[in-house]
């Protein structure tokens, strides 16, 4: 029985862990300047450290949270609640993060030129958020024609 609680309790916390990063991440690309995130030139790196200690700490809480009001109210619903909505919430950032991405890459990177690929490669790393542009050569290609 202890071994399912500490793999419950591990398990809650590298999901608010990968939450909490991709969160810092959407963050930043919105502008709001967070210690613990770096600006590179292709996307941003959250720091291992800070991400670890406060996503993991809120995993602990929401855990412990589900574990007790659980057992209390005898439904098993509270005990799936901290995973399940850690889940929603990398799932919908991830997709904010895409929609993110492809505006920047629209307005920055690939302007006067379309948009030819656009989106985020998260690849195995949960802490680096590189944003990947690929602009048409339709201007270019125009302005070479004159």
């Amino acid at each position: 029985m202890e071994v399912k609680r500490y793999a419950y309790y591990l398990f809650t916390a590298l999901l608010w862990f990968a939450a909490f990063s991709a969160l810092s991440a959407y963050l930043s690309m919105n502008g709001v300047s967070l210690p613990w995130v770096k600006h590179l030139d292709g996307g941003y790196q959250v720091d291992l450290v800070p991400a670890l200690v406060f996503g993991g700490f809120v995993g602990l809480l929401v855990a412990h949270a589900g574990r007790l009001l659980s057992q209390r109210s005898g439904n098993p619903t509270y005990y799936y609640a901290g995973p399940l909505v850690a889940i929603v919430v990398i799932s919908l950032t991830v997709l904010l993060l895409y929609g993110g991405a492809c505006g920047y890459c629209k307005k920055v990177v690939c302007s006067p030129n379309p948009v030819k690929e656009c989106g985020i490669d998260v690849r195995l790393s949960w802490t680096l958020f590189k944003i990947k542009c690929v602009c048409a050569a339709l201007v270019a290609r125009l302005l070479a024609f004159l």
